[in-house]
């Protein structure tokens, strides 16, 4: 019996079907079909709606553009696990985001989502991470993602004399000033 040699080059599911004959060009066995899954190894990436910082709360959409989302069932069997991480030093919380469940009637938990959305309600810098599995390896990409709060006015002074008349549109210069000073 000799089996023929096949190079495949692009990752995918191929049908393989052996037949054999007798001399007499009858079949001797019925066929015999497999499916053969070539799987790539994994490399994991990302993209996210907003590309630019963003203020709190906000709710952001993941793209998973991992190079195994290309593959056409019954050959997909990647496992997604997205996290996000609080970057120290930030006012980033471990209580300040959520992996939002897209699909709650689904099976699959929002961390492993193909493309989730991660709602951040705390200012602060994450670290947002994407690891694909398959049988040819694991991948990991992450990217950080800075969410900014409302903005902090101090003012170390409860009030600011001068002197009237005041003429018409004045401007006090916070640079002239020791003890005030924008922050």
């Amino acid at each position: 019996l000799t089996i023929p040699e096949t190079i495949v080059t692009a990752p995918g599911c191929y049908e393989i079907r052996l037949t054999a004959n007798i001399e007499e060009g009858c079949d001797a066995f019925p066929n015999i079909t497999k499916t053969v899954i070539v799987e790539p190894s994994p490399i994991s990436d990302f993209t996210y709606s907003v590309p630019t910082d963003v203020c709190a709360p906000a709710t952001l959409t993941f793209t998973n553009t991992s190079n195994t989302e290309d593959i056409a069932d019954p050959c997909k069997d990647p496992t997604y696990t997205w996290a996000v991480v609080p970057v120290f030093g930030t006012s980033a919380t471990a209580t300040g985001f959520a992996i939002i469940d897209a699909d709650d009637q689904d099976s699959i938990a929002a961390e492993n989502q193909t493309s989730p959305q991660i709602s951040f309600t705390q200012p602060g810098t994450y670290t947002v991470s994407l690891e694909v599995e398959n049988v040819c390896g694991t991948n990991m990409s992450t990217q950080e993602i800075t969410i900014i709060g409302d903005p902090t006015v101090e003012f170390p002074v409860s009030q600011y004399e001068a002197c009237s008349p005041l003429p018409l549109n004045y401007t006090i210069d916070f640079n002239l000033l020791e003890d005030v000073k924008p922050v």
